[in-house]
């Protein structure tokens, strides 16, 4: 090698231009880096913040399957502090995927915000609703025993047994039914 070259740059100035370099370089980088972390730490707490805006299907106006999941757990708390019980209640509506077909999306779409008015207008205020899955609902009947689970089932298959089409024509539908109760008695077994 040269030694010109070698004296050069072994020269204690070209050290330092060398270290402040790295200096800058490692101070822009941590900086970059705090930026990129704070930057996903922000958009994490935007996703949350919508996903609680979201907590309504836009269909039926019942709570989502999040919210079906911290509402149980609210339950359950409240039962096993205060005692008392509550019953959730299933539909699943069968042949979904046949009716969307038949009648597309728009029909789909009436059929669901129909199902909600009807749940609505028969269910408690009290009641929580939910539609946890494209065809499945779940009602919590707050204060109501299982034995008594089989009327209000019962009335709401009747009242949303038929659906009227936009097109006026009406439809049977069928849903599976069920239902489970969580009570202070519970714990105590």
């Amino acid at each position: 090698m040269n030694s010109a070259f070698i004296e050069r740059f072994l020269h204690p100035q070209t050290f330092l231009i060398y270290g402040f370099g790295l200096l800058i370089t490692s101070m822009l980088g941590g900086n970059i880096q705090h930026e990129i972390r704070r930057m996903v730490n922000q958009i994490d707490l935007l996703k949350q913040e919508v996903e609680q805006f979201v907590a309504i299907d836009t269909e039926t106006f019942f709570d989502n399957a999040q919210r079906m999941e911290i509402e149980l757990q609210r339950e359950m708390k409240r039962i096993d502090r205060y005692g008392g019980k509550f019953t959730v209640l299933f539909f699943e509506l069968d042949y979904y995927k046949e009716f969307l077909k038949a009648y597309g999306q728009e029909e789909m779409e009436h059929l669901l915000k129909t199902i909600g008015e009807k749940v609505s207008n028969n269910l408690r205020l009290s009641d929580k609703k939910f539609r946890y899955s494209e065809n499945k609902f779940a009602f919590f009947l707050i204060e109501t025993p299982k034995e008594h689970v089989d009327i209000v089932a019962e009335k709401l298959a009747n009242c949303l047994k038929i659906h009227q089409l936009k097109n006026g024509k009406t439809v049977t539908l069928n849903f599976h039914v069920s239902y489970g109760e969580y009570n202070s008695v519970q714990m105590l077994n």
